[in-house]
């Protein structure tokens, strides 16, 4: 058993096709939108507001809804409002399947039942940390922003398994970008993503399709999220009365077909699954 989507749950079991999942979770994306879009949708944001909250979102650990009140934009009761919409209108993946014809409502409940006892270990929101660490707090705190980077600025959905001890090294990916905290967080931060995560990273930097991009580009767009990640941890941190350094974001290196970052230290590694394939954190104590 592993941490895994609904529709890919039903694509292993052979329930649908990858052709149909792929269809419904375009009918999915163009029906659920993100809060500044479906705002703009119900006339309740410009596109200048919504560039401008997304600038801003990069910088600050805030809700895009709670930052809209901040910046006056919205009130409190708009928010409420258009949060509420935005969950009623909400398409989930086997509803869209359905609606498409590729599942019939009895096989999609029977799937359902299935699929939250696969995963019932799995605590949707619950970053969980191996004991022996001297700073579990710090660790929650790298892996949730990471998710929420994720979805804020590479528009990902994704799921993150429970983290585990890690005594190997990173295997080469695409990208495998590393950065080093210090100070009122002491660990290594390494993030492996394959090209399609990439592509989403810089996508979100671009504001644009970034697929026909050069390798290069891409894996400065991986360097840049790492970097707004942790640039957010010391703002976190900040608040917290603790001051935190970091050094630029570099690529690992891999001289010999592998890498030497971790070196038998304590380290923890989070998969985070989306539907651009598996991401991997690996926070290694210093």
């Amino acid at each position: 058993m592993s941490i895994k989507f609904f529709g890919q749950f039903l694509l292993e079991k052979g329930v649908i096709t990858a052709e149909q999942l792929l269809a419904a979770v375009k009918v999915q994306q163009k029906k659920n939108l993100r809060f500044g879009d479906y705002a703009r949708a119900k006339g309740q944001l410009t596109d200048n507001d919504i560039a401008r909250l997304h600038a801003e979102q990069k910088r600050t650990d805030i809700m895009i809804g709670e930052l809209a009140v901040k910046l006056k934009m919205l009130d409190q009761k708009q928010v409420d409002e258009l949060l509420t919409m935005q969950e009623n209108d909400r398409l989930f993946i086997g509803e869209a399947l359905r609606q498409n014809g590729y599942i019939s409502r009895d096989v999609l409940n029977r799937e359902l039942d299935l699929f939250r006892e696969d995963q019932r270990r799995y605590v949707p929101g619950v970053i969980s940390v191996p004991a022996g660490f001297r700073d579990a707090e710090s660790i929650k705190i790298l892996a949730d922003l990471t998710r929420k980077m994720l979805h804020r600025i590479a528009q990902l959905e994704t799921k993150a398994g429970m983290g585990e001890m890690f005594n190997g090294e990173p295997m080469k990916n695409f990208a495998v970008v590393s950065i080093s905290l210090s100070g009122g967080v002491d660990y290594e931060f390494v993030l492996s993503a394959p090209r399609k995560v990439a592509i989403a990273m810089a996508s979100g930097f671009i504001g644009g399709d970034a697929s026909g991009e050069p390798d290069d580009i891409l894996a400065d767009g991986v360097k840049e999220f790492c970097n707004i990640t942790c640039g957010s941890v010391m703002a976190r941190m900040a608040q917290k009365g603790k001051q935190v350094k970091i050094t630029p974001p570099h690529e690992v290196a891999y001289p010999d077909g592998e890498c030497n970052i971790v070196q038998g230290r304590n380290a923890v590694c989070y998969p985070f699954i989306s539907t651009a394939g598996e991401i991997s954190l690996i926070l290694v104590e210093k």
